[in-house]
């Protein structure tokens, strides 16, 4: 059976779903980002720290591949918040 990783990595939530390869739902996951405030140059701004980003994410997958028998996985697709400046 192929299985593919899906993650989600949103502003309120980082979710992921394992799915087969017919599309049915496996396994899943979700967890608060691991974002914080802080003030820069008079700006309250929400950062996301590289070493607890790390952190969440590895426990989100740990926490969705523990559902499946063999945490065997195929692929692996990553979807993120990003900026748009036009």
């Amino acid at each position: 059976m192929t299985r593919l990783l899906g993650i989600d990595l949103g502003s309120s939530s980082f979710k992921d779903v394992i799915y087969d390869e017919h599309g049915n739902a496996l396994a899943s996951s979700r967890t608060p980002p691991p974002d914080e405030q802080v003030t820069v140059n008079g700006f309250r701004v929400t950062v996301w720290w590289p070493e607890k980003l790390w952190e969440a994410i590895c426990n989100l997958i740990r926490e969705a591949v523990s559902q499946l028998p063999d945490r065997a996985l195929d692929a692996l697709a990553i979807v993120e918040l990003g900026l748009v400046r036009g």
